[in-house]
């Protein structure tokens, strides 16, 4: 597939067979001739570049090192919901034998 990086401050036009080699085009070319910056009209075509691929481990990786306060928080919850509702069972049955 063919790749285009064009400059339109140059009008340089230059032809690829790869994404990366366009960028590795575009970079140099913002280096040599204009000193490291890039044109504000530049570009590079064809098709789409190759989407980043992402395991799930590292999905799963990041959500849990952004949520993990709450997922501290949630386990303390579950943990203070299940001593309450023993005690709780324990005070009915002691009523229970009191009453009944």
């Amino acid at each position: 597939m063919q790749y285009t990086y064009w400059c339109g401050v140059c009008q340089t036009i230059s032809s690829h067979l790869s994404w990366e080699d366009a960028e590795d085009e575009r970079m140099g070319h913002a280096d040599r001739v204009h000193d490291g910056r890039h044109p504000e009209d530049e570009s590079i075509s064809g098709p789409l570049p190759p989407a980043p691929r992402f395991s799930p481990r590292e999905i799963i990786g990041g959500w849990c090192e952004r949520h993990d306060r709450q997922l501290t928080q949630l386990a303390l919850l579950a943990i203070a919901v299940a001593i309450i509702t023993t005690v709780f069972e324990s005070f009915i049955k002691m009523v229970g034998h009191i009453l009944g």
